[in-house]
């Protein structure tokens, strides 16, 4: 088994959004979303998230959203 990768995809001072992607034990990808999501402040690229998400040892998706800011369907808009 791979050890868990972590890729931060802004800075975690940031006033956007920010999205995190770990892996768990378990091959689970972790989305960890927080700060601001919003389509007139910009938003992470999901490149990171949609890399491991293709990777054939993937068990499953989660989404952290405790760090979670306000958002509107920017949220929507990166992750479909």
């Amino acid at each position: 088994m791979a050890p868990p990768s972590q890729s931060s995809v802004r800075n975690s001072t940031s006033p956007t959004g920010e999205l995190t992607v770990t892996r768990d034990e378990n091959d689970i990808v972790v989305a960890r979303l927080a700060g601001r999501w919003s389509l007139e402040g910009g938003l992470p690229s999901p490149r990171e998230l949609e890399r491991e998400l293709a990777s054939a040892d993937t068990a499953g998706l989660a989404f952290d959203t405790r760090r979670l800011g306000p958002w509107d369907s920017a949220v929507l808009a990166t992750l479909v």
